[in-house]
């Protein structure tokens, strides 16, 4: 008698069970690999969804860290586990309706470590499988080299802290190893833009002007890169337009004291706006309507 009861007891325990694991399944699963391992930029994840084959996808992680999934869109999931990754992907299926109760496996079936990706102002951004001896200007060299738009500056995050940005600045291949790392499997490295400052109004050769490396650019320099004053400037009335904390400052300048030495040659910075303006009335006697019209184009450029 007493081992009929033990057996029934355990036959109902095990129903009890059978019948609660059936009761909802969970909206995510990860096999296959180790909790530890973060999905990063460049791996590849095979993802799919119990019962919904048209879910099944194989996609590259991007450089942003997001993927595109049929239905749902984009989805971020950088420094995510593949199970935190199943886990985001079931709930936006759920918020979307497109799965009532999905269950997702993300599994990485290529991890990224062998790469690293450069973006930013070079000639070709791209990911690039990298070797144990792998330096930086080789990765700038793979990229087709900098753009002329480049400052000379690049930053590079690791896989493992992308938070935690490193500086350097490329050159030449004669520069120091310090400014020519290794580079780790798994990087991120980002060219960074030069800066420009602009010369606008009564000069010969108005433009934008690339701040290169290291370069210091004053004001008596952009005048010549913008081969002078042109006839009828203005340059005791010239104004320097500068963006400080996102506020537009307008500072009073005599371009022709700096010119004479007779007022400092102020330093430029990037973004800057050196406005000479035009004489218009000894412009309308001298030059007629032409000139009058180039220098009220110019104008609007510094006005707006």
């Amino acid at each position: 008698m007493p081992s009929r009861i033990l057996f029934m007891t355990v036959l109902a325990a095990a129903l009890s069970v059978s019948v609660c694991g059936q009761a909802q399944p969970d909206t995510s699963m990860h096999t296959s690999t180790p909790g530890s391992s973060l999905i990063g930029p460049g791996d590849v994840l095979e993802i799919s969804v119990f019962d919904t084959p048209e879910l099944e996808s194989r996609v590259r992680v991007s450089d942003q860290g997001s993927i595109q999934m049929a239905l749902i869109g984009g989805i971020q999931v950088a420094g995510l586990s593949p199970h935190e990754a199943a886990d985001v992907i079931g709930k936006k299926l759920q918020a979307t309706n497109t799965v009532k109760h999905p269950t997702v496996n993300v599994f990485v079936a290529e991890f990224a470590f062998n790469r690293v990706s450069i973006l930013g102002e070079v000639k070709a951004p791209a990911t690039f499988p990298v070797g144990g001896q792998t330096r930086l200007l080789d990765v700038v060299s793979e990229a087709g080299g900098l753009l002329p738009s480049a400052s000379g500056i690049v930053t590079i995050a690791h896989r493992e802290s992308p938070d935690q940005l490193e500086t350097f600045v490329v050159s030449d291949p004669s520069q120091p190893v310090a400014q020519n790392p290794l580079i780790r499997p798994g990087d991120t490295i980002v060219a960074k833009k030069a800066g420009i400052v602009y010369v606008v109004g009564g000069v010969v050769h108005p433009g934008g002007f690339v701040l290169e490396l290291n370069q210091k650019l004053s004001l008596l320099k952009a005048m010549a890169l913008a081969q002078g004053p042109a006839q009828f400037a203005s340059l005791g009335k010239s104004v320097l337009v500068r963006t400080v904390d996102g506020q537009r400052q307008e500072i009073p300048l005599d371009m022709k004291a700096v010119m004479h030495q007779r007022s400092p040659d102020l330093a430029l910075q990037a973004d800057d706006i050196l406005y000479i303006p035009v004489n218009t009335t000894r412009a309308r006697i001298h030059e007629g309507v032409n000139t009058i019209a180039s220098a009220a184009a110019y104008a609007a450029i510094y006005k707006f």
